[in-house]
């Protein structure tokens, strides 16, 4: 017998792994980090190449466009800041459709009543 099926001091059965398993409701492990991984890498393809068709446009501009150190730089930052955007995007998405979950995770318990005083 495992240790989890034997009888505890109140007499009660403590649950063992095989009834715990479907009543999970925190997803563990690394799922969440690669499929956000993925999600991620996937969307700075498009970002990129949005990047690229605008610097023309913004060396139509202006003149300060022409550098090509700043064109680099804009080349490699505007992209991350767009896929900050659309996880910024998701997140509000998120939250608008399925507004009681983050609201119950973003409260605190609520306090606990206070107890009645004994007349002296």
């Amino acid at each position: 017998m495992a240790a989890s099926n034997l009888p505890s001091s109140s007499g009660r059965r403590e649950p063992s792994f095989r009834r715990l398993k479907g009543k999970r409701e925190q997803r563990g492990g690394s799922g969440h980090l690669v499929w956000t991984t993925i999600v991620s890498c996937l969307l700075l393809a498009p970002n990129f190449g949005i990047v690229l068709m605008a610097i023309p446009l913004l060396r139509a501009f202006s003149e300060w466009f022409e550098s090509p150190r700043l064109t680099q730089t804009l080349i490699f930052t505007l992209p991350i800041g767009l896929l900050f955007f659309e996880w910024w995007v998701f997140d509000r998405v998120v939250d608008w459709v399925w507004p009681e979950q983050s609201e119950q995770s973003a409260q605190p318990a609520p306090p606990a009543p206070p107890r009645a005083r004994k007349p002296q």
